[in-house]
């Protein structure tokens, strides 16, 4: 007899722990859809430009890249632009992406 009141005991205990686990669940779900809303998302895998080889001071903005070759990426350069003789693993190419922040980011690291 003993055993059969402890049991129903340990059952709330457990159902108790249960619902604990719940509530901290929905919190978190809940400051997980506020950081979600606050995200703005920017794709930046299109219109990429792409040249092999050096490009000496294709760092700087002000470069111009208007005669580059427009991809997306993922890509793989040196199918595309490395001459079909040329199998040197070691070929060289340069990315190159414009784009502009949305006005909320101004400010922000």
């Amino acid at each position: 007899m003993k055993r059969s009141t402890l049991f129903p005991a340990s059952m709330a205990a457990l159902t108790a722990l249960s619902l604990a686990g719940v509530a901290g669940a929905s919190m978190t779900e809940r400051l997980e859809a506020k950081y979600l809303k606050s995200r703005v998302k920017l794709r930046i895998d299109e219109d990429w430009r792409v040249q092999s080889g050096n490009a000496s001071g294709a760092e700087a903005t002000a470069f111009d890249d208007s005669q580059w070759t427009v991809t997306n990426v993922p890509h793989d350069f040196s199918i595309t632009l490395v001459k079909p003789t040329s199998n040197d693993p070691g070929a060289s190419g340069w990315y190159r992406k414009h784009f502009t922040l949305p006005a909320g980011f101004a400010g922000k690291d």
